[in-house]
């Protein structure tokens, strides 16, 4: 036998090992399971809501943006609560899964565990690994054959046919994006909308789409995480740079409609004047182009673009949001 004539030591620091491995290894197995039976639910999920409604509308967060989710809900409970039906909402924690579900009963919630939870700014290494995580849920939808339309909860909807419009795009186009660059200056530089696009499930587009995330997977593992100083481009970048080589293809396969600017408007349209005045009623607003989630928060509540009561347990409506839905929709 291997162990014959072992010391009563060198006996204990094997068994110690021994045990060390067990350990080890089904640690490493319980995590491999539970990651596998999340993705599943959350595909099982986003089927069902697909086959009733031909996409899934997704939500990714953690648990930082578990207030811009709130209020985000709020929003779309006030303007037309069928949104729900199409809405599947992926937390990166069980925590925040259970505390949206108790605040809002109707809603579909699913976790895939995540370890980046807390409040992460532009440029953080960590928030491009968070970025990369929802890019990896998405790809799972789409290769399973899902139209997904990805949406972000640092935004506020003033029309109750949102989900309509997008739908209807979907019937002539592959992809449908809101122009994240978009401003009166500036309006030939169309940058695909992390937070506001459709992505239509072809053979093209699950090809394309498999490319984008081992491309920026790849990218994000090159990425010095302890360069504070080095600019790392988001991953909207690099699939707005992809698809723009495949409409330049003949015969073209993959096709975007780019929404109105003046009615699909990123966050610059807070703070620039000539933007605001010329786009007067926007239905969709990203409160993007700023950086930090109490940034975010500040400035919705200045403009009336909260829907949380001061005690951030329950929906208040602003102060005239129901007289500028009926404007809007006019």
């Amino acid at each position: 036998m291997l162990l014959k004539g072992c010391t009563p030591r060198t006996l204990k620091r094997l068994v110690s090992l021994a045990l060390l491995f067990m350990c080890y290894w089904c640690t490493e197995s319980s995590v491999i399971s539970l990651g596998a039976m999340q993705r599943t639910a959350v595909l099982a999920t986003a089927k069902q809501k697909a086959q009733r409604f031909g996409m899934v509308m997704l939500l990714y967060l953690n648990d930082a943006y578990y207030a811009t989710t709130q209020s985000f809900l709020c929003n779309l409970s006030a303007i037309n609560s069928t949104y729900f039906d199409t809405l599947l909402i992926v937390t990166a924690s069980s925590h925040t899964a259970s505390k949206l579900k108790r605040a809002f009963p109707k809603i579909s919630v699913q976790t895939i565990t995540f370890s980046e939870n807390q409040a992460l700014g532009f440029n953080d290494f960590a928030y491009y690994k968070l970025t990369a995580e929802r890019l990896r849920i998405q790809n799972i939808l789409i290769q399973s054959g899902l139209t997904v339309f990805t949406v972000e909860s640092d935004a506020t909807w003033f029309a109750t046919d949102i989900v309509e419009i997008v739908s209807r795009a979907l019937e002539h186009h592959n992809v449908v994006s809101a122009d994240d660059f978009f401003n009166l200056r500036n309006e030939h530089r169309r940058t695909i909308s992390a937070g506001f696009m459709a992505y239509k499930s072809t053979k093209y587009t699950r090809r394309l789409f498999s490319k984008y995330t081992k491309q920026y997977m790849s990218y994000i593992q090159g990425v010095n995480p302890n360069r504070k100083d080095e600019i790392v481009e988001g991953e909207q970048i690099l699939l707005t740079k992809l698809l723009d080589k495949e409409e330049s293809k003949t015969p073209r396969q993959i096709d975007v409609l780019w929404l109105d600017g003046c009615e699909f408007v990123n966050g610059q349209w807070y703070s620039d004047a000539e933007y605001r005045s010329a786009c007067r009623q926007p239905i969709v607003v990203q409160n993007n182009w700023i950086i930090g989630i109490d940034e975010k928060v500040s400035r919705a509540k200045k403009e009336h673009h909260w829907f949380l009561n001061e005690h951030a347990n329950d929906c208040a409506i602003p102060v005239h949001f129901s007289s500028y839905i009926h404007q809007t929709l006019e």
